[in-house]
């Protein structure tokens, strides 16, 4: 029989559109946002010196969200995003919720507390789109975490002053002007079939953001694209798995040939076990390019006939791409399991490994990395936090 239909609920909160939104997976909500106009509040105050009043201002604006789930018409949430108030005396804005100390979870899988597409309260910020992928089904708990990863890479991120994070969370913005403005664009997620740029729509909403000089990260899956779509991607990012072409052995790598670069500013000679993808589909003569992580893998994880003709090969793992009229790319294999970016006895290059990624992403956005590398201290009380359920 039918099941009884589920009563109508609604949401309110003042963080996070996330908050009571689509359940992992499901079709992105409808969105309805209403802006009230700017109000002013001007305060006067006497002049102790000369008896004259002086007067500053503060501007405040509040957007209300009305979210209509499609795949639930019973359920509205309806979200009030925190309000931005300006000084219009000194230019100062308020902390960006991204970067303030976020709400404890409830337990290691409460997501609803990470704020997500959230733009910067400073229009001038470093904005950096985070794209965390949908929970990948396929993998098991503590592998392909993207969320968590991408909310770590966030926190690492709001350490460089003059940044602002933004996280997309299930693969996809629900708000695509998201984009706009971003100094570099980051995808974590499932690739190849289900990779969000195989969808020709979603492409072209990224095109113009990447025409513009975005710069483009893929980490992990990520850098998995069927033929076609790759050869659009490879003016982009420089190189990209292809299936029976490259392989994705998990093997122990050990980096330690670093080249000179800003991306390994700060990074020393480093072990990794972990799903090392490698012999990439790189861009003809492959212009731009700089190998960041390269190791000699074992020759048992030679499985396609491309790699098994290059016996005792150094294999790219991570590189750096220089595009062709501006704009810059990072590729970057690693990132199966989510114990290697916490630290632990298990993980003692950890710290090296976030440094890698997070040099990475700030390169890509063209900004400057620190001879002595970017900021990555880790909280332990984020350690295996976030997690998606699965």
């Amino acid at each position: 029989m039918p099941a009884a239909p589920r009563p109508a609920r609604t949401c309110l909160s003042l963080l996070l559109a996330t908050a009571c939104g689509a359940p992992d997976g499901q079709t992105d909500p409808d969105t309805t946002t209403t802006t009230t106009a700017p109000t002013t509040t001007t305060t006067t105050t006497p002049n102790p010196t000369d008896g004259e009043s002086t007067s500053s201002s503060t501007t405040t604006t509040t957007t209300t969200t009305t979210t209509t789930d499609t795949a639930d018409p019973g359920t509205t949430t309806l979200t009030t995003l925190p309000t931005t108030t300006t000084d219009t005396t000194t230019g100062e804005y308020p902390p960006d919720p991204i970067c303030a100390p976020w709400p404890a979870p409830a337990d290691p899988h409460d997501q609803s507390v990470v704020p997500t597409e959230l733009p910067p309260n400073d229009p001038t910020a470093a904005k950096i789109v985070l794209v965390a992928g949908a929970p990948s089904l396929d993998h098991p708990p503590g592998a392909h975490e993207f969320f968590a990863g991408t909310a770590l890479f966030a926190k690492l991120l709001c350490q460089t002053p003059g940044v602002v994070p933004v996280i997309v969370k299930n693969g996809w913005p629900v708000d695509e002007s998201i984009f706009a403005g971003a100094r570099t664009i980051v995808f974590y997620l499932d690739g190849r079939d289900v990779h969000p740029l195989a969808d020709p729509g979603k492409y072209a909403v990224l095109a113009p953001h990447i025409a513009a000089g975005a710069g483009f990260v893929n980490l992990h899956y990520a850098v998995d694209y069927n033929p076609p779509v790759g050869a659009q991607i490879l003016p982009w990012l420089g190189g990209y798995y292809e299936n029976g072409y490259s392989v994705n052995p998990i093997w122990q790598a050990t980096y330690d040939n670093l080249p000179a670069h800003p991306i390994t500013s700060g990074v020393a000679p480093l072990t990794i076990n972990d799903e090392w993808y490698y012999n990439m589909r790189w861009i003809d003569g492959m212009p731009g390019i700089t190998p960041i992580l390269q190791a000699v893998p074992p020759e048992e994880t030679r499985t396609t006939p491309d790699t098994q003709a290059h016996p005792g090969r150094s294999e790219i793992t991570a590189w750096a791409f220089e595009r062709q009229g501006g704009g810059r790319g990072f590729g970057f294999t690693g990132g199966h399991w989510y114990g290697n970016w916490t630290d632990s006895p298990d993980t003692p290059d950890a710290a090296k490994l976030r440094r890698v990624v997070i040099n990475g992403i700030l390169w890509s956005a063209g900004l400057p990395v620190p001879p002595e590398g970017a900021p990555v201290t880790l909280d332990p009380a984020d350690q295996g936090q976030w997690l998606d359920t699965k």
